[in-house]
């Protein structure tokens, strides 16, 4: 933070059916991550070795979220220490 003060962010990710392909939520909402982690590591946007999803997925990311219809939800909060 540029401020030096410790956030921490929590994103509520909130989708329904598509309507144009024959998924669920669930499966829509799962497959996500993998697709996306798969595409950054074709382009050589993910460095060696293991990577959690939540760091390795950018603000560039979420808006492509929200453009497929999915919701989120930012919150913020101060975290102690």
């Amino acid at each position: 933070m540029r401020s030096g003060e410790k956030k921490k962010l929590t994103l509520d990710v909130i989708t329904w059916p598509p309507e144009d392909l024959p998924f669920t939520a669930t499966q829509a909402a799962t497959g996500w991550h993998a697709a996306t982690i798969c595409q950054r590591l074709a382009a050589g946007a993910v460095g060696p070795g293991v990577v959690e999803v939540e760091n390795a997925v950018g603000e560039e990311r979420l808006n492509a979220f929200r453009d497929r219809g999915f919701e989120v939800i930012e919150s913020w909060e101060g975290v102690e220490g």
